[in-house]
């Protein structure tokens, strides 16, 4: 039979230590003080507030590229993104998508914005 030697000489059986009390490793918190934290206002995350802007951020530069730099980033047929390279292929999605984006985001909410004609 293998004896099983302790690793160190502290015994947590006994309620010699506690770990709760007053003292130089402690940190007790007074009844008051644990009212006081449970009803401070809670800090609230703005993950989804920057996701969001980060998406919309993105979406106008997708949108506003092919404006920019109409000869570099263009649609291509189907006849010229055969032959195409590969930064001309990488601009041909980035035209596309900027364009599929501005369809379906950009400019229905433009409309919503633009003045109506005068009659």
């Amino acid at each position: 039979m293998l004896s099983v030697s302790p690793v160190s000489s502290v015994n947590f059986r006994s309620n010699q230590i506690d770990l709760a009390a007053p003292g130089k490793y402690s940190n007790p918190v007074s009844p008051e003080q644990s009212v006081v934290a449970e009803n401070a206002p809670k800090k609230k995350s703005r993950k989804f507030l920057k996701t969001v802007l980060g998406l919309v951020a993105t979406a106008a530069v997708l949108v506003a590229l092919p404006k920019l730099f109409p000869k570099a980033i263009k649609v291509l047929s189907a006849e010229e993104k055969e032959g195409a390279k590969f930064m001309q292929k990488a601009a041909h999605y980035l035209a596309s998508a900027g364009k599929v984006i501005g369809k379906y985001t950009y400019e229905p909410i433009a409309k919503l914005f633009k003045k109506a004609p005068k009659s």
